[in-house]
């Protein structure tokens, strides 16, 4: 009891009264009680009055009574008298500075002060109790500092006060760095005494903690000095949030866990405090840590903490749970805010299985699933290191070997299977993140869109801040190793990677069906690097090609064996919007350089442009790589370009190509040995258009020189070869292909000629050549046309030329070589190729100032001649030589012929069936003069007889007969004067020799004419 008076004054002893003799006893006891009964009401008036006096007195001086015996400073409202129990102190407010440094600041809106009345009779003020009702209590600390500090003073209070103040239906509010992480108990009933001559002040807290129906809360301490005390607090259903809120601002260890602590504080000499705690817990998971998984159990702990330095170190800490278990070490120091943690968990049960996997999950599970095997014996060590408001937890594993399987939810993934060794990671919960190493060795990977798949994988895998690096890593692809390296930066999400090795059976792949008419076949060789990001990849790479077949529609083809490779490949990808391709091919000794750009629309990636250019392009290799009716020779070409663009008309994969090369000299051989075409600095631009309906492709070629096969060899086969299987492959659509061919000089057996233009077209339909024409050498011009229609099989033609040397004409349709002259004509026909008997057409022959060949001549009139060729005439020169010809079926009808030379004229006409008959009129008239220089004729005919009238010689002959034996007769007789030396004219067999043979009309006109000069038998009888 707190005694606030002086020392109570002793009681005299009285003396025992006596009563003297005679006097009855009864009544002098009854007159004493009426006494008492008397005086009783004076002396309880008169005890109120005094009472009522020394309480008035007291409430003048409790403020400063309080004041010096507790050292406190506080305000009241007002201060009465309470009837005869003590005063009532109306708007209590006090604030209490302990030692520690905390602050405890109290309000009542009523307190009551119960008084001793026997000591107050006695001068004395002793205060029974206090009772504080629905008090507020806020405990509270300086902007940071610690909850705990070295004393600065003496004790709490004096150590000879006694007294016991009792509360209820009071708020306890412990104050955080912040209003809303403040700790609250509610419905607080305390009872807190120190009894008379007593050194410890006792006391016992219950209440409700938290908002709503409250957690209960309850405390005993004893208190006798800092270094001896005992503080035990015990509750049950508390949360994280209750725990988080004595931490400083922003800081939080715990996320939705529910635990029942029981806590005891002691103070121990050296300003040392020992922490105790039993918290069973469920579901606690640590703030801001996603790896671990929350757990479920008990935490044991035995903790010092020293005033001086603000250290908690951890004696002894045990952590029991399901999930986990181990002993914890390590210390917290709160001598500058917000606080430092170093604390170590030694595990001896680890979820490192989920806990990995929720780890690996958490940084790759945007790519797809996760999942792995841990295989025993493995390490485990924890660690929470840091500031209270941003704590780390960090992990580190250590294990021998797994498994680790990856199941992508993008098709631009690759799924994986593989086996692991070695492993030593770490994770914590400010990079979230793992680090370390992670030996592969062996597993699989498959790409399901490209149908790629790698086998025998092993690399070692170095995990760092915000990167994964794979390197290095070997793999078998299709039986052929292959060697590379990976570093995937998480936050841009862009890997940096590099491969080198042989890639087998590239025809497997399955991208190798969306190249359309393109395609690989065989093994590449591939050194690449690039980056991959999630919108864009980009590659830069060394492909060789020559163990590869490379193959493009119909006609292009690159065999096995033939060295090819692509250097300085560029393939820029940006994800659905573009493609750029670009790099340099080399062949042989070929050299291109070629660019494509894509764009992807629809769904589906359309090509924009398609380009390529060399100065070097092998015609060799050209050649054995083109599925042309053609084999190609000659020297390199130069100023190579190709140029792709969609085609105008919009139709999907559809699309212009023009390309354009320089040959010095090339030649093209069409085959089974027949002549090349040659051509020397020229130029062959191709046009290809897919487009419309049907197709076009034009061929030009601009050429110094070329050298064509006769036109009676087949050198223009079909520009597409006729190919079964190729056909199935590449079907053939409506094409209508145009050739143009342009040359300064040309040569077309027998012809030669300049400036020669031609252009053809080549479709379904027909094959036209629409204009050729040339400047003959020697002189003159040759032009014409010429077309086949292919359902009906017709050909016509159409050809004229002017002023020729003959000759041209005459090797053309093979005759022999009889004549000279300047040659002026045309034919014209059309014909059902498959029935000559169609033949429909005509022609004429006219040649000036020629001259027959005198070899010839000898040849053809040796027999007649008699050997003598002094007796041939000194000119065989004529003036005109002209036939007109018509075609009707097999009939050939050959009218107006006219042969005029000195001395000698021949007409006539006639027909011939084809492997038929011949009928032909021949008049022939010879001066004599020239009739006698020839011997043959002076023996049959009388020369001098022509002399003396001055007349020619004139005779008609009729032949007849099949075109290959065919007879002559004399059609009629000479002039009157004119005789026959033997009496009879016939032609013999000697001129039956002479004709060849009557389908070519023209030698038929010169073997007529040798056999009018040689028309009679020699002397003896000869036929």
């Amino acid at each position: 009891m707190a005694k606030w008076s002086k020392k109570r004054p002793a009681l005299k002893q009285s003396k025992p009264s006596r009563i003297g003799p005679g006097v009855p006893i009864y009544g002098r006891r009854t007159r004493a009680a009426l006494l008492v009964l008397l005086l009783l009401p004076v002396v309880a008036a008169a005890g109120l009055l005094f009472i009522k006096y020394k309480l008035e007195s007291f409430r003048d001086t409790v403020a400063k009574q309080a004041e010096e015996r507790l050292g406190l400073r506080f305000g009241a409202k007002a201060v009465e008298v309470n009837g005869l129990r003590g005063l009532r102190v109306e708007g209590f407010d006090a604030l209490f500075t302990t030692p520690l440094g905390p602050r405890l600041r109290v309000q009542a809106p009523e307190t009551f002060i119960d008084i001793d009345l026997i000591d107050l009779f006695y001068g004395q003020m002793t205060v029974k109790r206090v009772l504080v009702e629905g008090a507020s209590f806020t405990l509270s600390r300086e902007a940071g500092q610690p909850w705990f500090n070295a004393p600065r003073g003496g004790g709490l209070m004096p150590k000879t006060l006694s007294f016991r103040v009792t509360g209820r239906h009071c708020t306890l509010r412990i104050a955080g760095s912040q209003e809303e992480t403040a700790l609250e108990l509610r419905e607080l009933a305390f009872d807190v005494s120190r009894l008379p001559q007593s050194p410890d002040t006792v006391g016992r807290i219950h209440g409700l903690l938290g908002k709503g129906r409250g957690r209960p809360v309850q405390s005993t301490f004893r208190y006798g000095a800092l270094e001896d005390f005992d503080l035990r607090v015990s509750g049950a259903g508390l949360v994280a949030a209750d725990v988080n809120a004595l931490l400083p601002a922003g800081a939080r260890l715990a996320e939705e866990s529910t635990m029942a602590p029981a806590i005891r504080l002691s103070g121990y000499p050296d300003h040392t405090l020992v922490i105790s705690v039993h918290a069973p817990f469920t579901n606690l998971a640590l703030a801001d840590s996603s790896l671990l998984p929350p757990l479920t159990g008990t935490l044991s702990t035995l903790a010092s903490y020293q005033l001086d330095t603000h250290e908690v170190k951890l004696t002894s800490a045990r952590l029991e749970s399901a999930q986990m278990s181990g002993d914890v070490s390590g210390t917290l120091s709160v001598a500058q805010p917000p606080g430092v943690l170093d604390l170590r968990l030694s595990v001896e049960q680890f979820p490192l299985k989920e806990m990995a996997r929720q780890a690996v999950q958490a940084a790759l599970g945007q790519y797809g699933e996760v999942d792995f095997e841990i295989d025993d014996p493995y390490t485990i060590a924890l660690a929470l290191r840091g500031t209270l408001d941003t704590p780390t937890l960090s992990v580190k594993a250590k294990m021998e070997q797994g498994s680790v399987t990856f199941k992508p939810i993008d098709q631009r993934y690759p799924a994986a299977d593989l086996r692991v060794g070695m492993v030593a990671l770490s994770w914590d919960s400010t990079l979230r993140q793992p680090v370390g190493t992670l030996n592969i060795t062996g597993g699989t990977l498959r790409h399901g869109a490209l149908g790629l798949a790698a086998d025998d994988i092993t690399g070692t895998l170095v995990l760092r801040p915000g990167k994964a690096i794979l390197d290095p890593l070997t793999a078998t692809v299709a039986g052929n190793e292959m060697a590379g390296d990976v570093t995937y930066d998480f936050s841009t999400k862009t890997a940096a990677f590099g491969l080198t090795g042989v890639l087998a059976d590239v025809e497997r792949l399955n991208f190798m069906d969306k190249l359309g008419k393109g395609g690989v076949k065989g093994a590449v060789h591939l050194s690449c690097k690039g980056t991959a990001a999630p919108d864009q990849v980009v590659v830069q790479a060394t492909v060789d090609l020559t163990q590869a077949e490379v193959e493009y529609d119909w006609f292009f083809l690159k065999p096995k064996g033939m060295g090819a490779s692509v250097r300085d490949l560029h393939i820029d990808l940006k994800a659905k919007q573009s493609l750029t391709v670009a790099g340099i091919l080399s062949a042989a000794t070929s050299t291109v350089a070629f660019d494509a750009a894509l764009a992807y629309r629809d769904g589906t990636w359309k090509p924009q442009t398609v380009t390529a250019r060399s100065d070097a392009v092998n015609v060799l290799t050209t050649g054995e790589c083109l599925r042309l009716p053609y084999r190609l020779s000659g020297e390199n070409a130069t100023e190579g370009t190709f140029a792709w663009r969609p085609s105008p008309t919009g139709k999907p994969g559809k699309g212009e190509i023009t390309t354009s090369v320089f040959f010095p000299r090339i030649s093209l051989e069409p085959g089974n040995n027949l002549a090349p075409i040659v051509c020397n600095d020229a130029r062959l631009t191709a046009q290809f258009d897919n487009g419309p309906d049907p197709g076009t492709v034009s061929l030009r070629v601009e050429a110094r020189e070329a050298r064509v096969p006769a036109l009676s060899s087949p050198w223009l086969p079909p520009f597409r070869p006729e190919d079964k299987e190729l056909d199935a492959r590449f079907p053939r659509r409506p094409m209508v292909t145009r050739y143009e061919l342009r040359a300064d000089r040309i040569s077309l057996p027998p012809w030669r000629g300049t400036n020669f233009e031609g252009t053809g077209f080549f479709s379904k339909e027909q094959n036209v050549i629409r204009h050729f024409a040339a400047d003959i050498e020697g002189g003159g011009r040759l032009e014409g046309s010429y077309g086949v229609k292919r359902a009906e099989n017709i050909g016509t033609l159409d050809v004229s030329w002017t002023e020729i040397p003959a000759i041209y004409l005459l090797r053309h349709m093979k005759f022999p070589e009889l004549l000279t002259g300047t040659m002026t004509g045309e034919v014209h026909y059309s014909m059902d190729r498959d029935d000559p008997g169609t033949l429909e057409g005509g022609g004429r022959f006219d040649i000036r100032k020629g001259q027959f060949s005198a070899d010839f001549v000898v040849q053809l009139l040796a027999s007649q001649l008699d050997a003598d060729l002094s007796a041939l005439p000194p000119s065989l020169a004529f003036e005109q030589l002209r036939a007109d010809v018509a075609f009707d079926g097999d009939k050939i009808t050959t009218s107006d012929i006219l042969l005029e030379s000195e001395g000698i004229e021949i007409s006539g006409g006639g027909y011939f069936i084809l492997d038929g008959d011949m009928d032909y009129m021949i008049d022939v008239s010879i001066s004599p003069k020239t009739a006698a220089r020839i011997p043959v004729l002076a023996a049959n005919l009388n020369i001098s007889g022509h002399k003396a009238t001055q007349t020619d010689i004139k005779l008609a002959f009729h032949i007849t007969g099949p075109t290959f034996s065919p007879s002559g007769r004399v059609a009629g007789l000479p002039p009157v004067g004119v005789t026959l030396v033997n009496g009879a004219f016939t032609v013999g067999g000697e001129v039956v020799k002479i004709i060849d043979t009557p389908r070519q009309i023209l030698i038929d006109l010169f073997k007529i004419i040798g056999g009018a000069v040689g028309v009679a038998k020699p002397a003896g009888g000869r036929k």
